[in-house]
């Protein structure tokens, strides 16, 4: 009988713990500075789709306007008609007028190979005036390590795209931490600020590839999200860990440059 009331008043402790610790001011701020991004970038996104694959594109600029997402979606499409732009909430359709894929993608990257820049941009058929303000890019060549930065991440996971909710998809947002910077191989030899990509601790779902990750409190894009990294355990198919990827803005800031649109860009 006093082992269960210890076991009792134990559990107690513990949920009054977490309560204490979840109302901290530091665990609020989070939350407040969170909701405001959130906010301020819904209008700004994008559901792509592609015959029957989908994924997360974000307004980076409204003159020309410039939708950012990832190249293995983008390039599988035949025709800039083909694919399907909608944006967050009121699934109003956007027609693309040209493509521009990253000139160092790989389309068999992935798996066993390595990653590679996993970007493009979509030019709209759309006039400046019924585009929301694009969100901020962080400025090109910073050399910032953010390793452990708060970040937020928006985006159309497949959950969010059934049924009714494909005429007005509605993105979700989330907030977590960076974990290291990488190499496209994944190593981590090469100077911290030349490494393109990195790790986060949110755990990703299908649909969200092209989605903006941003610095929080700032708001601004320092990545977009491609994809995650699989461990197995040696020897064996047994997976022991599934790592989320991001590649970092400046290589986003290469293929502006590539196409000549840097002036179109507000500045960060």
């Amino acid at each position: 009988m006093t082992h269960k009331k210890v076991a009792f008043v134990t559990v107690g402790i513990v949920v009054v713990a977490l309560i204490i610790t979840a109302n901290t001011p530091e665990n609020l701020a989070c939350a407040d500075e969170t909701q405001t991004i959130s906010e301020r970038s819904q209008k700004a996104l994008f559901l792509v789709r592609v015959g029957g694959e989908h994924g997360t594109g974000f307004l980076i600029s409204r003159d020309p306007p410039l939708v950012a997402t990832v190249a293995h979606i983008a390039s599988k499409a035949e025709k800039p008609e083909t694919i399907i732009v909608q944006e967050n909430e009121t699934g109003t359709l956007r027609k693309v007028k040209s493509v521009h894929i990253h000139k160092g993608f790989k389309s068999d990257q992935g798996g066993k190979n390595p990653y590679s820049t996993d970007i493009a941009l979509l030019e709209l058929e759309a006039s400046k005036d019924v585009l929301a303000p694009p969100l901020r890019l962080l400025k090109n060549n910073t050399g910032e390590d953010f390793r452990g930065a708060k970040i937020i991440l928006m985006g159309f996971p497949n959950y969010t795209t059934f049924g009714g909710e494909q005429q007005s998809p509605e993105a979700v947002t989330r907030h977590g931490v960076v974990r290291r910077l990488l190499d496209y191989d994944g190593s981590t030899t090469s100077k911290t600020p030349k490494r393109p990509m990195f790790e986060h601790d949110l755990a990703v779902l299908n649909g969200e590839s092209g989605a903006p990750i941003m610095a929080s409190p700032s708001g601004k894009v320092i990545g977009i999200q491609v994809g995650v990294r699989r461990f197995t355990k040696t020897g064996t198919t047994e997976l022991i860990a599934v790592i989320p990827i991001a590649i970092r803005t400046d290589e986003l800031w290469t293929l502006i440059e590539q196409i000549d649109m840097t002036k179109a860009i507000p500045p960060g």
